[in-house]
């Protein structure tokens, strides 16, 4: 199964743990049967999954495939400055939506975005080499809302050439 193999690494986590043992999954179209089922179990279980890709547009292309299969999310979020959302109206960027919020509001937070009724059901989070602290920082505090929530969350990771 040439899209399903793993690694195992000890490169730090955003939710500052270590991935040492952890998997991280390719993520490549097109898939096998098994390689649906696998990654549609992933996306049905909670906690936080990693899975690494050629590049972020792509990835984020087969992620829309794999979750348009299962029609379970309703309200699907995700951390990410490059997102454009096209053909998908209920994905909210989490980075934008804060951006905007955080120029009147310099310790606005996600828990309150949360708390006003922002919910979402489902969390991925596109990672790139030019990550800034700040945004880093935005990850781990969506990672912990989500843990205290109980939801899934894909780190969608480019490869590293």
């Amino acid at each position: 199964m040439k899209n399903f193999h793993s690694s195992s690494t000890s490169k730090k986590t955003l939710d500052g743990g270590c991935r040492e043992g952890n998997k991280i999954y390719s993520l490549v179209m097109p898939f096998t049967e098994t390689e649906i089922i696998f990654f549609q179990k992933m996306l049905l279980t909670y906690g936080i999954h990693y899975v690494q890709v050629d590049n972020l547009t792509k990835g984020r292309k087969a992620l829309f495939t794999l979750l348009s299969s299962i029609h379970f999310y309703r309200r699907k979020a995700c951390i990410s400055k490059n997102f454009e959302v096209i053909g998908e109206p209920n994905v909210y960027n989490l980075y934008k939506i804060l951006e905007d919020l955080l120029k009147n509001d310099k310790s606005y937070s996600l828990e309150q975005l949360w708390a006003e009724g922002q919910h979402f059901d489902f969390l991925w989070i596109e990672r790139s080499k030019s990550d800034t602290h700040n945004f880093f920082n935005l990850c781990n505090q969506a990672i912990q809302v989500c843990r205290d929530k109980e939801l899934c969350v894909i780190v969608i990771e480019e490869k590293e050439s």
